[in-house]
């Protein structure tokens, strides 16, 4: 348990760090999606490496995985596109945050 949850720290704040990077060059929606995309695959490899032994074949397992993350993806671009403006993005983007967690539970 303690291997997810470290997983899913580094997970987001990868997807943080990318999204704060690119906040001065682009949208808010398209940052965080970049930020996204980037937390959803460091999560997918510490899950694969460091959480889960998983001896199926990366054509197996990354499908699953994108499947749900595909979905977590595009509930984070849409909270942060209808709360864009309301309030700064680090609000913004703490809500998408917990909108896409309890998602990506429910799915999975």
């Amino acid at each position: 348990m303690s291997r997810y949850g470290c997983a899913g720290l580094i997970g987001t704040a990868v997807h943080y760090g990318v999204m704060w990077s690119l906040l001065s060059l682009v949208t808010p929606v398209l940052a965080t999606t970049a930020g996204a995309i980037s937390g959803c695959l460091s999560n997918y490899v510490l899950a694969r490496t460091f959480v889960f032994y998983s001896p199926g074949s990366v054509s197996v397992t990354l499908p699953r995985f994108l499947a749900v993350g595909v979905l977590c993806i595009l509930a984070n671009a849409l909270v942060v596109y209808l709360l864009n403006g309301l309030m700064p993005i680090v609000p913004t983007q703490l809500v998408a945050t917990i909108c896409v967690f309890l998602l990506g539970f429910l799915l999975n």
